[in-house]
């Protein structure tokens, strides 16, 4: 348990926090459920940076911007698939991610919550193996031969097989009894006169295999998972040679010696994994919530049904039992949904969550509606958002209105390393928004064809100018074709999309950062470029961010592509920023965004949850 204080919290949190301390004999402990754009991951450091125990559990859920090596590992190489990142192939240069971070298939993070609290340090390591091949952030170390192998559990030489002997040992697959017989079809080589024997032999074996797994492992492995690896010796019949090689064989022996050392804590795991029969009594607070539903929202067509939460119940069991061992749950997104049928207090937090979705006639949109207006507590991390939270019933006594999760002491700190800063030679706009700007709904349109339009606009005039894009969104190819039949292409430059590093490296090679047109807010691509003391074209509306922080901040404010061209080409004009428009933006985020600013209004709202 930390004692000391923290410099980053008020005087009034600080006191009440050791208060809570002494009382408890323990830090508070806060769950954060969902984690997209890393907000939640984020949030959890400031809070264990002030003295909590915040864990987070990002469920079934992989992409590139919700993994803490996105966040704070600077890594050299490329990741293939951003929705499917694969850690073990770039360099994490020796970055290795939180054991409170945990990510993975639902079960598995669940297990992994529980068994660490219990502190049973055998099962959570091996449950901590599991995820970091599921999240793969630990190299799969599933045993492999040369030559055509099963890709599974069965890995050996091809033909001249006479006797084989399978052993129970572990692996972690739900389909084991399919895959086995395809890798028996796949070894069975037909220039062999025993191929078709040693099929029918394979599907005896693992037909059996499959039954004694199960009967083995127990009714308690309910989820299917069962722990089965396949272990092949292969011998001589009447003085045939054998053409496995021993050196093989001793490889695998070693392998499947290193799974059998799991069978002692095999029986651990399952019993900490959910079981997947609904709990019985759910019925009633499903029916409760029905009745809740229809009276926040009665003149909706569209109301809540038992068919709308069906998604939600089968690992229910397990989600109640995680939930109990902390003192408050943050839900982002709609995974606030989790504490809600638990009946735990919960703090909703939105990031673009309720501009559209809680306001559509679908499962999705009312499951959203009724988890914001049962919140305990909401935290509007975008200014716009304020008055869809009172269309939600939301009372302005339960809404906070709290800045994206941001350090801007890290930014800081990286730009003082970098020392990078604009050529001087023409004046260079870095535009890192994704380019989706004509199908949708609004909230996830950029307006990258507004600025497309005022480049056309500033190259007719001559204007000496570049405008750098990232090749990333689902639209780049509807970009690309607007600025080749407006003859704008020289004035463009197209990257890669890049980690965080190199887009703060950009961030300080420009002379403005061009953000987004559609939505009146900012988000994290204008705090970031403000904290590096950078002019930032966009969209806002200046009196609600008023209200929303205290004071509107210094940003360049255009919507349509002729107020864009007239902001770039104040840049233009003024290359250096003589006015210091850039520098009294790093002075706002100091004041009105900084790391002490957000932490204390979400520790200020726990509170009275945690008295």
């Amino acid at each position: 348990m930390r004692n000391a204080s923290s410099p980053l919290l008020s005087e009034a949190n600080d006191a009440w926090l050791n208060c809570f301390r002494a009382e408890k004999k323990r830090n508070p402990r806060i769950l954060h459920i969902g984690n997209i754009a890393n907000n939640a991951y984020n949030n959890a450091k400031l809070l264990r940076s002030a003295g909590f125990d915040s864990d987070v559990l990002c469920y079934d859920y992989y992409h590139v911007m919700a993994c803490p090596e996105w966040e704070d590992a600077d890594f050299h190489g490329t990741i293939a698939d951003p929705n499917r990142p694969d850690w073990t192939q770039v360099d994490l240069k020796g970055f290795t991610r939180p054991d409170w971070f945990v990510q993975g298939p639902t079960p598995y993070c669940l297990a992994y919550l529980l068994a660490r609290d219990d502190q049973n340090e055998a099962v959570r390591k091996a449950l901590w193996e599991i995820l970091g091949q599921k999240n793969r952030t630990t190299p799969d170390q599933t045993p492999k031969l040369p030559g055509r192998a099963s890709t599974l559990t069965i890995e050996v030489a091809r033909k001249g097989l006479s006797a084989c002997k399978l052993l129970q040992a572990i692996a972690t697959s739900p389909d084991i009894t399919s895959k086995l017989l395809r890798g028996f079809n796949k070894l069975a080589s037909p220039r062999t006169w025993f191929s078709g024997t040693l099929l029918c032999a394979g599907l005896v074996i693992v037909s059996t295999l499959a039954l004694l797994s199960r009967l083995i492992a127990g009714i308690g492995a309910a989820t299917g998972h069962i722990l089965i690896t396949g272990y092949v010796i292969f011998g001589n019949i009447g003085g045939q040679r054998q053409l496995t090689s021993n050196l093989v064989i001793r490889q695998l022996k070693r392998k499947v010696r290193r799974l059998l050392k799991k069978i002692r804590w095999k029986s651990g795991i399952n019993s900490y994994l959910p079981s997947m029969v609904r709990s019985q009594n759910l019925a009633p607070r499903i029916n409760s919530l029905v009745s809740k539903f229809y009276s926040a929202f009665p003149d909706r067509p569209d109301q809540l049904k038992f068919d709308d939460v069906e998604q939600y119940l089968p690992l229910m069991e397990g989600w109640e039992k995680v939930l109990s061992r902390y003192d408050f749950i943050q839900g982002y997104a709609t995974d606030g949904v989790y504490p809600l049928l638990a009946g735990k207090a919960y703090a909703a937090y939105e990031h673009g969550t309720i501009r559209d979705i809680p306001f559509e006639p679908t499962s999705q949109g009312r499951i959203c509606a009724i988890t914001y207006n049962q919140a305990d507590v909401v935290f509007v991390t975008n200014s716009d958002n304020v008055e869809a939270a009172r269309k939600l019933g939301i009372s302005d006594s339960r809404v906070v209105c709290l800045p994206h999760s941001f350090d801007s002491s890290r930014v800081r700190v990286h730009a003082n390393f970098s020392k990078q800063c604009p050529s001087g030679e023409k004046a260079v706009f870095f535009s890192p928004a994704r380019h989706h700007w004509k199908s949708g709904a609004p909230s996830w349109r950029k307006g990258n064809d507004e600025i497309i339009k005022a480049i056309a606009t500033l190259s007719l005039e001559g204007l000496a100018f570049q405008v750098i894009f990232v090749d990333w969104g689902s639209e780049v190819e509807l970009s690309r074709k607007l600025i080749e039949e407006l003859h704008c292409g020289h004035c463009v430059v197209w990257v890669p999309p890049m980690r965080k590093t190199q887009l703060w490296d950009n961030y300080l090679r420009s002379n403005a950062v061009i953000d987004q047109f559609v939505m009146p807010a900012i988000g994290g691509v204008a705090f970031e470029a403000m904290c590096l003391s950078k002019r930032v074209i966009t969209r806002i509306d200046e009196q609600t961010l008023e209200r929303f922080f205290g004071e509107c901040p210094p940003l360049l404010n255009a919507q349509s592509a002729e107020e864009i061209a007239a902001a770039m080409r104040s840049v233009i004009d003024d290359p250096l920023d003589s006015k210091g428009q850039g520098e009294k933006a790093s002075e706002w985020i100091d004041k009105f965004h900084s790391p002490e600013r957000i932490l204390n209004l979400q520790i200020s709202a726990y509170q009275q949850f945690l008295q």
